[in-house]
Formats: structure tokens, sequence, C-alpha cells
């Protein structure tokens, strides 16, 4: 059964954020996930949206994608890549 990430992102590091962008998708994929939403303009229709940006990540298991697999590499490398991820 799939299992899905969402993060939103503050990005506090616009060129570290960069690096994060090219190398977080080889994260990605090692562990099997898929981006279905990456970044771009959010409107919150309801309520209030404080961060930047929204990631959706899909994998194909909650095993993938648990700490210390995915999740804890995606966020190593975010942390290096200047954003500050929230889930």
């Amino acid at each position: 059964m799939p299992a899905y990430v969402v993060s939103h992102l503050t990005i506090r590091d616009p060129e570290a954020m960069q690096r994060y962008i090219t190398e977080a998708p080889a994260i990605v994929r090692a562990f099997g996930g898929r981006y279905l939403v990456r970044g771009g303009a959010v409107e919150a229709l309801d309520g209030r949206w404080e961060d930047e940006r929204m990631v959706v990540v899909e994998f194909p298991s909650r095993e993938a994608a648990w700490p210390g697999s995915a999740l804890r590499s995606i966020d190593r490398c975010a942390s290096c890549g200047g954003a500050r991820p929230r889930r």
C-alpha cells in the first residue's frame, strides 16, 4: 500500500535550496518514491498557509518512507539545502 509524505517548506537559504532541488530527486527515486506535487504557488482555500513550498511524495510503502530511510535522507539533504521541512 502506498505511503504519502506531505512536507511544507520554508526556504532559509535560496542558493542552498537550489542544491536541494538538484539532489533530492535522486534520494526520492532511490527509495522508490515519486513526486506528486513539488513547489509552485500555494493558495489556502480555507485557513492559513504560512510556508513557501509544498512537496508531496508517494512511496511504495510506509516502510520505504519511514524515518531511518527516505525521510531521514531527504531531511538531511533539505537541512543542507537551506530548507526547513515541516510535516
